[in-house]
């Protein structure tokens, strides 16, 4: 431990796992087109990476050198000092290489670390491998984990891997395969048993590609447009995930090498080998085996598999190749992109758009919004959730440039869609006409192209005349969305997306083929507009041109012209949204469907910083309630960010799931939400935060339409509990649009409210009208496509009530006015009664402390016992980790702790200085408090005992540096006490060094005993009249515990269990009196 350097110490981490948040070092052998990607994941992740590979000056190894795995010189290197080494090696003979090599993983494995082989290798290998790793002493555990999906999958974290080896072994390698993977399946059986099922994988992958060949080849010879059959076998049963991928490769000739056609020879061959020795026959297996043999024998081994083509492209002379196919876009560099781009106007066109606002013809902007989520970038602006003649007209005359509907209509069927959108239009037409009235209308939809068109667009036109231009501009840069070259992308980091190929393009309502916005209106209007008569603007005319130019060529425009707005910034939809605005005073009929972006824009309105909830100085009719959470969406983007909330507050929050399948299938739903709004309710009322979420399992139908009517019976229930609440929240956070709008319209019974601005980049923060069960309320609607993994979790905490408990101000409380307070040892929810309920009579404050090998029996549950316990306490109540190591410290800040006693006090003084800083740090970027501890106390507790002759007192000069160097918030100090019972001459406290430590201390540290039980209460007042804030109690509560139970468990189980919590409850109430802690907390 003194050997570690600073600068190798990794940063935190809020992956899922513990383990991560420990930075979990981690080996990694092979960085070609797999690895590379899986490597790069990891380090993205949060995890400590060292990468080796045979050929690191590869582009794929250089690739994740550059994406931060950091470089090693051998699988030793590698692997040394790592928790979890992976291989992700070609096949056996290099896995031998890499562990047991001249300079192998073998050699520098750290004792009880994990080793996960990530290779196509024969079930027997993994197997002898485990029996070698064995025999030969290397005292690791082995994870067999081949892994499937393809580069791309790896570098964005999506593989599938399965999984096989010991509970253990899997346990320990868990963090870091949920982390390069979308799924995990751990299989029966032992290592062995996952190789297994890969290679069944394999046949059928090389079969599928083999077919896939054969039959556009087929397609090709029969003189078919190969492109075109293309495009209708990924509609039609005969399409495979591999034909889907790999056909496109051979309609462009493009045989790069994502996966290389020798691999299948190896794999196939390895697929054969075992079919062999149990005497299986695998005639397709066999037949594909040949094909790609023969690939390999006429020179495209090294190519990429799909080149498998080749073959019979090269027997018969055909070609599969159509220049035809629109290949779907690459990922590409935002920064590149932006790079590549002119330089964008320094102003913009605000101030232009302000002073066309003003102008006598131009028109009121009304914005239809087909789900609440688009108001992301707009303030002081009206929502209306009703449409009667009377309330249009009073908008339509109101000062305002524009205002928001909220039509919710991408919850609806088409027809229905299209049917509202009429109404609405002819109800706004009908207004605008009595009042005289211009009017623009702007259809809001969705940033990653889901959602009713045309269909929408050809209701408008039905009421109000078909459009002169319609343009499309799904923009949107807070949530990362950019229209370049008429492709529209979604950002991933620097990484831009083809929308395509997001989780956004298989919306079951909504799913489309095509990134390129020409080809996506082609696709939507099946056929009826040709993407080569679809015009667009891009980022070059914008950027020279100007808004002159712009309205120049939107005026050359062909009637009915539907064009494409490109975009990489607000300043770029500024430009086009002025033109917009001359070329409509100039008598131009415009309909535009676009992003949020483009209606600030066209509304003259800055982007402005997210709103602190501290700048509202709101108040509710009940302040003092819990916030109400509600999420429906099922997004993969919403359901890391309610796994992140979860685990952020964790303590903080009533977490309660409403499961899909209920609401669809149990007789006894009603009951169901019966509980989840009585324990809501609860939970509000005492200030606690609750969260209703539904099960992330995406539960869809066989049909567009009955997909639509299965989120519509999910939100209904949702409806139902939030409807059903008696209790007032503090704020509400809706997640997705469909459960924004029904519980804010239906749940809720608002008609209207006023956009605030934003809670958070892209989330609208809005205050509810008048109407409904809860008037003015703030109403946070949270997009389900919008935000980083925290970024819920930030918003929540930002506006949560504060916590009642901040441990290091109860102690200096305590220090200031001579009591102390009593940290009392809990083994279970008795002992957790014992003291919360003491502590609430006797109007103490109170500190439940877990020791290490309290945790290990009892696990998480404990922790959220004494959390909840904590938070719904009407005194304040502290949740400390007692006596922890470097690891349980971190434990200690997922689990969601007030405070963490770093126990290093058995190393030398500097190893405890280095120890404890570090923990320091660690716990404080988590809001954590740190017990320090310099002395050594002799003594047993739970197990770990400290002899007499290794104890150590305080010295009084070096608890001054220690408190200096660490930056500990309070500490622990040995100056005669013990753990457990003292001897028969009792207690030897040494108060003159008591005091001499509190002297030259810093007054802002408070001071802490351990080893309160025994402690006469002449003596504790002494101890705290010499500067002591914090007892540890343990001793005297458990023996009570134990005595009670010994005495009187005679049969009646709950009757012995409430009688072992009075006797310690009388204990919590004996020392709270000695602390002189009670009645310190008013009434």
């Amino acid at each position: 431990r003194e050997e570690r350097h600073e600068e190798e110490r990794p940063p935190t981490s809020t992956y899922v796992h513990a383990m991560t948040r420990v930075q979990c070092r981690v080996g990694f052998v092979g960085l070609g087109a797999m690895g590379s990607g899986m490597a790069s994941t990891l380090a993205r992740k949060g995890f400590h990476v060292r990468g080796y590979d045979v050929f690191p000056e590869g582009t794929n190894p250089t690739r994740a050198f550059e994406g931060g795995v950091m470089r090693s010189d051998s699988p030793e290197d590698a692997a040394r000092d790592a928790k979890v080494t992976v291989l992700a090696v070609v096949n056996a003979q290099q896995a031998d290489e890499a562990i047991f090599g001249a300079h192998g993983i073998a050699r520098s494995v750290l004792q009880g670390s994990t080793i996960v082989l990530c290779s196509t290798v024969a079930p027997g290998y993994v197997r002898c491998l485990s029996e070698r790793l064995s025999r030969e002493e290397v005292e690791c555990n082995l994870v067999d984990a081949p892994m499937s999906g393809g580069t791309v999958r790896a570098s964005r974290g999506e593989l599938t891997v399965i999984a096989a080896g010991s509970d253990k072994a899997i346990g320990e390698a868990a963090p870091v395969l949920e982390a390069m993977a979308s799924a995990v399946h751990v299989v029966r059986g032992g290592v062995g048993a996952a190789s297994t099922v890969k290679l069944v994988n394999q046949l059928l992958a090389g079969s599928h590609i083999a077919a896939a060949a054969e039959a556009i080849a087929f397609a090709a010879r029969a003189g078919a447009d190969t492109a075109q059959v293309y495009n209708i076998i990924v509609g039609a049963a005969g399409n495979s995930w591999m034909f889907e991928n790999r056909v496109p490769h051979m309609l462009q000739g493009d045989y790069t090498p994502h996966s290389a056609l020798d691999i299948f020879v190896k794999d196939l061959g390895l697929v054969l080998d075992e079919g062999k020795k149990m005497a299986f026959p695998l005639p397709l297996a066999s037949t594909a085996h040949q094909q790609f043999l023969m690939g390999s024998a006429a020179g495209f081994g090294k190519e990429d598999d799909a080149g498998l083509v080749r073959v019979f492209e090269k027997i018969t002379g055909i070609q599969v190749k159509s220049d035809q196919y629109v290949r779907r876009e690459e990922n590409c560099s935002l920064a590149g992109v932006l790079a590549a781009a002119p330089d964008p106007d320094p102003k913009g066109a605000l101030e232009e758009i302000r002073v066309q606002l003003g102008a006598p013809n131009t028109k009121k902007l009304v914005v239809l919004d087909d789900d609440p989520t688009g108001t992301q970038t707009v303030h002081n602006i009206h929502v209306l959730m009703r449409w009667d003649i009377d309330t249009l007209e009073e908008e339509l005359i109101c000062s305002k440039p524009g205002f928001y509907i909220l039509t919710n209509s991408r919850s609806l069927p088409a027809a229905e869609a299209s049917a509202l959108i009429e109404e609405i239009c002819s109800n706004v037409k009908e207004a605008a006409q009595k009042v005289g009235v211009e009017f623009s209308i702007v259809l809001r939809g969705d940033s990653t192209l889901r959602g009713h068109y045309p269909e929408e667009a050809d209701a408008v036109g039905q009421v109000l005349g078909q459009p002169d231009i319609t343009f499309l501009c799904p923009f949107f840069e807070g949530g990362g969305r950019y229209t370049v070259n008429d492709i529209h992308y979604v950002a991933d980091g620097d990484t831009l997306v083809p929308c395509a190929n997001t989780e956004f393009a298989q919306d079951k309502s909504f799913g489309y083929q095509n990134s390129n916005m020409k080809m996506w209106v082609e696709e939507k209007t099946n056929g009826k507009v040709k993407a080569s008569d679809v015009a667009s603007i891009s980022i070059e005319d914008i950027r020279t041109k100007g808004a002159t130019g712009i309205a120049s060529m939107i005026l050359a425009m062909k009637k009915g012209t539907v064009a494409i707005v490109n975009a990489l910034n607000d300043r770029d939809l500024q430009v086009v949204a002025y033109a917009l605005m001359k070329v409509e005073a100039a008598g131009l009929h415009i309909l535009s469907r676009t992003g949020a972006s483009f209606v600030s824009a066209r509304l003259g309105l800055e982007i402005r910083p997210p709103i602190l909830p501290s700048e509202l100085h709101f108040e509710t009719w009940n302040g003092k309630t819990g916030g109400l959470i509600v999420c429906g969406s099922y997004v993969p983007k919403s359901s890391l960010q309610i796994e992140s909330l979860i685990r952020g507050r964790s303590g903080f929050l009533e977490v309660l799931q409403l499961h899909v399948e209920h609401a669809l299938r149990s007789d006894d739903f009603q009951h169901i939400l019966s509980d989840i709004v009585r324990r809501a309710d609860l939970a509000l009322s005492k200030g606690v935060d609750v969260l209703i979420f539904t099960s992330r399992k995406l539960v869809a139908g066989v049909s567009k339409s009955e997909s639509l009517t299965i989120n519509a019976q999910v939100s209904s229930a949702l409806v139902g509990v939030v409807q059903a609440l008696q209790t007032r929240p503090r704020y509400v956070l809706a997640k997705g649009g469909i459960t924004s709008s029904d519980t804010c319209q239906k749940a809720i019974g608002a008609t209207d409210a006023m956009v605030l601005g934003q809670a958070d980049k892209g989330v609208p923060l809005w205050q509810l009208g008048v109407d409904g069960k809860w008037p003015y309320l703030h109403y946070i609607v949270f997009p389900g496509n919008v935000g980083s993994v925290d970024a819920i979790l930030e918003v929540v905490t930002r506006w949560s009530l504060p916590p009642k408990t901040n441990l290091k101000d109860m102690l200096l409380d305590a220090s200031k006015n001579g009591y102390a307070i009593g940290a009392f040892n809990v083994y279970d929810l008795e002992g957790i009664r014992a003291v919360v309920d003491t502590a609430e009579k006797c109007r103490s404050p109170a500190i439940l402390q877990i020791h290490p090998t309290v945790l290990k029996h009892a696990g998480r549950t404990l922790v959220d016992a004494c959390l909840s316990a904590a938070r719904s306490a009407a005194v304040p109540i502290a949740v400390l980790m007692d006596h922890a190591s470097t690891e349980e410290t971190q434990l200690s800040m997922c689990y969601g702790m007030d405070a963490v006693l770093a126990d290093n006090s058995s190393l030398l003084f500097e190893a405890n200085v280095e120890e404890t800083s570090w923990e320091c740090h660690l716990a404080h970027e988590h809001g954590m408090f740190v017990e320090g501890e310099l002395g050594r106390i002799s003594g047993n507790e739970d197990g770990i005992a400290v002899e007499e002759r290794l104890a150590a007192l305080t010295n009084p000069n070096q608890a001054v540096e220690f408190v200096q160097r660490t930056g500990v918030d309070f500490l622990a100090v040995c100056v005669g006490n013990v753990h457990g019972k003292y001897g028969h001459l009792g207690p030897k406290i040494d108060l003159d060094l008591l005091r001499s430590i509190r002297e030259c201390v810093p007054d802002h540290v408070p001071l802490v005993l351990h080893g309160a039980s025994g402690l006469d209460p002449e003596l504790l007042q002494s101890c705290i009249a010499a500067g002591v804030a914090k007892f540890n109690v343990n001793t005297e509560l458990r023996q009570a515990y134990v005595d009670h139970l010994s005495a009187f468990c005679t049969g009646d189980l709950l009757a012995a269990l409430s009688g072992a919590r009075a006797a310690m409850s009388e204990v919590v109430a004996r020392k709270m009196a000695a602390f002189g802690s009670c009645n310190r907390v008013p009434l």
